[in-house]
């Protein structure tokens, strides 16, 4: 009986031996299976936060291109309207003034001066005759001097409408003959402060303070 339970106790021994190991594998087997599942997880979940990022960032980048594209073009829309609108200004002075060109009526004109100079925007205006000299000019030196300078050289040499950008930053300058059957009778030289302009229309966008 002794030797029947000693070889009882031998074999239970030798189940645990061989099953031990078996179990150890196993479990070592889960662990793999399952630390490869969370670095699989974690690579996904990396991935998609990173083409999140990307996403993210060109978008931003589209955006910012598409508003830099707008604000050029939303800029050089507002040039076109000064400018438009300081040709406008000088096209009504000079259909306003071309009777008294027309007669010579050098105290209307020199009236029509001091009226203009006082809008908004009008930096200075000129009237010569054809030889340069001076018939009006909101400028008293210039007046003084009885003659166009240097400066005044490419108005007189107008052909018909033309402008250019003031030798002071922020103006377009504006010159243009005004004529009678025998030809040119006066020519007009007109400086409009367009980026004064533009500024007053910005603060006129604004919100107002509470």
């Amino acid at each position: 009986m002794e030797l029947i339970a000693c070889y009882q106790r031998a074999m239970e021994t030798d189940k645990k031996v061989d099953v031990a190991p078996s179990a150890r594998a196993h479990l070592a087997r889960r662990w793999l299976i399952e630390l490869i599942g969370v670095l699989v997880l974690t690579g996904c979940i990396g991935g998609v936060y990173l083409w999140s990022m990307y996403r993210q960032l060109a978008i931003e980048r589209q955006c910012e291109t598409r508003l830099g594209t707008l604000r050029a073009e939303a800029d050089a829309l507002e040039d076109e309207l000064v400018s438009g609108r300081a040709e406008g200004v000088f096209r009504a002075y000079s259909a306003g003034i071309h009777a008294a060109v027309l007669a010579s009526r050098k105290e209307s004109l020199e009236l029509s001066v001091e009226e203009l100079v006082r809008l908004p925007g009008v930096a200075f205006i000129h009237l010569f005759h054809p030889d340069g000299s001076v018939i009006a000019s909101s400028d008293r030196k210039l007046v003084v001097m009885g003659k166009v300078g240097e400066r005044g050289v490419w108005a007189l040499g107008a052909q018909g409408f033309v402008s250019r950008k003031g030798d002071v930053a922020g103006t377009l300058e504006m010159a243009m003959p005004l004529e009678d059957a025998a030809g040119v009778k006066t020519v007009l030289w007109m400086s409009y402060e367009t980026d004064l302009i533009k500024a007053r229309a910005h603060k006129a966008r604004l919100p107002a303070s509470p």
